[in-house]
């Protein structure tokens, strides 16, 4: 990604390798995730995945209580890599989401900043 790419990305990526698990209509498959934002994931492209998918959804455990949990859609696939975008998450989720990033990006103002470009794209 060239630098000019950087600064038009409406939204802050944090490197976050964790595992995590798909779940789609033929069954639920182990991951792993390696980065994060407030619109997406990048995830390893689990095994047996089929290749034309819809609608997924995705969970990633942080502890023994809190986990994030969304519904996403394949945007990229390629080199074992899948980029989702996510299309649906609830309330909670999206409270530990911002947390996470917030703790990784150490900044308000970025945080802040994604927040805002998020709710300005959401379509009512």
């Amino acid at each position: 990604m060239t630098e000019r790419d950087h600064d038009r990305r409406k939204f802050h990526r944090v490197v976050f390798k964790a595992p995590a698990t798909v779940t789609t209509p033929g069954g639920r498959r182990p991951t792993r995730i390696l980065d994060i934002s407030l619109k997406g994931v990048l995830l390893e492209d689990p095994a047996g995945w089929p290749p034309e998918t819809g609608t997924c959804d995705i969970e990633l455990p942080l502890d023994d209580k809190h986990h994030i949990r969304m519904a996403g859609r394949v945007v990229r696939r390629a080199n074992g890599l899948m980029g989702f975008e996510w299309v649906n998450i609830d309330v909670d989720s999206l409270t530990d989401l911002r947390r996470l990033l917030e703790l990784n990006l150490g900044s308000d103002e970025l945080i802040n900043r994604d927040l805002s470009n998020l709710f300005n794209s959401v379509k009512y």
